[in-house]
């Protein structure tokens, strides 16, 4: 009875090691489907990041160009163009080249807000990457743990 007993006892720990390991498998495809998550979110935060950083690169042109043109209306006004005209647009010359200013301050208040944002969760991220791998760590040693005590009864 004591070779059927420990056969019985072999075969009992041999299931309670494979559902173990499925067990461990299952919580390492867990892992890697949140780190997969974590570089998806990443990857879209940082594509819609540059996305909008392009959009207020084309802006920016345009109001360069703006500028330039209303720099060579001013040098035509400076010609011989009437006063009168030459005030006008040297005014808009002003508000547009404030407007820019402020509109330059925004987008570069709201692109370090959203680099900040980013920074945040890329942070929040990283802690729960190494919470997970900690966790990993635990269950491993819980495991080992778990069949030394399977064992040894």
């Amino acid at each position: 009875t004591s070779i059927s007993q420990l056969t019985s006892d072999v075969i009992m720990l041999k299931a309670k090691l494979l559902e173990m390991q499925k067990m461990k498998n299952s919580r390492e495809e867990n892992y890697r489907e949140v780190i997969q998550q974590y570089h998806s979110t990443v990857v879209k935060q940082c594509s819609a990041l540059k996305d909008e950083l392009d959009e207020v690169r084309v802006m920016n042109e345009s109001f360069d160009n703006r500028v330039v043109t209303i720099d060579v209306k001013l040098a035509e006004i400076i010609h011989g163009k009437e006063e009168k005209l030459q005030a006008t647009l040297i005014e808009q010359y002003r508000n547009m080249k404030e407007e820019f200013s402020k509109l330059k301050s925004d987008v570069d208040y709201e692109i370090q807000q959203q680099n900040e944002n980013l920074m945040s969760k890329v942070s929040e991220l990283n802690k729960t990457v190494l919470k997970l791998e900690k966790s990993k760590q635990k269950l491993g040693y819980d495991y080992e743990k778990k069949m030394l005590h399977i064992i040894q009864v």
